[in-house]
């Protein structure tokens, strides 16, 4: 999922080998259905949207269980999350997701304060009891790793 024009084409030409295992779709995720003010960058990795702002540009944006449920997407393994601070934002719209397949998670960190436990409360949830595992570091950028907790033969959790 990319809402960027040429990042969208960029990720198509990128995935042609597995078309037959990946769906891509070119959209803005948010907590919910949302007419979101779009701010551009000269950087197209870098764009942003948000709730309020003086841009005079706007971008439609959906929950990603929205999404997934217009696409007929069965079963969602792995999510993947950079989107310039908007990351918790997209979270709180997987919720349903995140709750029936449980998929590993790879999240961004670095936009603002307080952004890392607003992502931590929404993972870290007694429902989906996901375990945290710090990956990379480069230069302010932090990448962290989610995963589920697994069952042992002794029914605790790991």
């Amino acid at each position: 999922i990319e809402m960027d024009d040429s990042n969208f084409a960029c990720l198509q030409e990128n995935l042609w080998s597995e078309q037959s295992r990946v769906h891509t779709v070119q959209a803005a995720l948010w907590s919910k259905t949302a007419n979101l003010k779009f701010f551009p960058d000269r950087c197209s990795d870098c764009h942003q949207v948000r709730e309020s702002g003086d841009s005079v540009l706007t971008q439609q944006a959906r929950s990603l269980d929205d999404l997934l449920a217009a696409e007929a997407v069965p079963r969602v393994d792995f999510i993947k999350i950079d989107v310039e601070g908007a990351e918790p934002d997209v979270l709180a719209g997987a919720r349903e997701t995140l709750e029936r397949d449980r998929p590993r998670l790879a999240v961004a960190i670095a936009h603002a304060p307080g952004e890392e436990a607003r992502i931590r409360d929404r993972v870290q949830r007694p429902a989906l009891s996901y375990a945290f595992y710090p990956r990379a570091r480069s230069g302010l950028m932090r990448r962290y790793w989610w995963d589920r907790k697994r069952a042992c033969a002794n029914g605790s959790r790991s």
